[in-house]
Parts: structure tokens; sequence; C-alpha cells
């Protein structure tokens, strides 16, 4: 099992939440994302614009399999920071920390600009990555 073991959903969340557990170096929570195909290399690319990581692949499923493999080193590396770490590392990029100290959420994702420098064919599908 990895860091980040996650189920992609077609629904839509109006917030990114997580919630890292670094003592038990567990996360849940919920991340938006954005799938589509490159004009120019014909991928299938997953984005998530809250952690700044994207994956692609000739199919869904070989990004989705580099995704988890992208998702699991980055959690790899925040679950082995401090809390003070963490936290500023959240913060740099735009999270904000809940009541309890575990917890971090991210306010609603802009497709226009989250997407801006990508050369996008055809659909784009917002998805929701569950954690388990």
């Amino acid at each position: 099992m990895g860091f980040f073991d996650f189920k992609i959903m077609e629904r839509r969340s109006d917030h990114d939440q997580l919630n890292i557990n670094l003592s038990k170096k567990k996360t849940s929570g919920h991340v938006t994302g954005f799938t589509f195909i490159d004009k120019e290399t014909k991928q299938y690319i997953i984005y998530l614009p809250s952690f700044e990581i994207s994956a692609y692949g000739e199919t869904e499923l070989k990004a989705s399999t580099m995704l988890k493999a992208e998702m699991d080193s980055f959690f790899e590396h925040i679950t082995s920071l401090s809390f003070a770490q963490l936290q500023h590392e959240m913060t740099k990029m735009g999270w904000e920390k809940g009541i309890f100290n575990k917890q971090f959420s991210k306010g609603n994702v802009d497709i226009d600009s989250a997407l801006k420098n990508f050369s996008i064919e055809g659909e784009i599908k917002r998805i929701t990555l569950q954690a388990a």
C-alpha cells in the first residue's frame, strides 16, 4: 500500500480537503483534478492544481498509474516533515490549516487559470480524487 491510495470520481467538490496524520503517516480527504488530452502529444493528462502535480500516459490507466507514483512520492516527502515544516509547505501551495492540526483545506480551483499553460484537445473533465 502506498502513502496516498485514491479513487477517481467524476463529482465536484466545493473545496479540497486533506487530513495528514504525521504520526501514522496516513492521509485522507479529497482534491480536485482535471483530465484531458494534450493536443501536441495526444497523451492522456491528469492534473492536480492544488499540488502542481501532473501525470500522463497513452491511456487513462497509464496516466493513473503514473499519478499514483507521483502522489506516493509527494506524500512520502510530506509525511516525513515536522508539523511546522508541513504547515509551511502546505501554506506555500495555498492550503490553509484547519481547526485541527492535521486538517488542511484549499478553496475552489478556477479551471481557466489552472489550465492556462496546457495545450488541450477536446473535452476537459473535472474529477475528484478521494483518498482512502
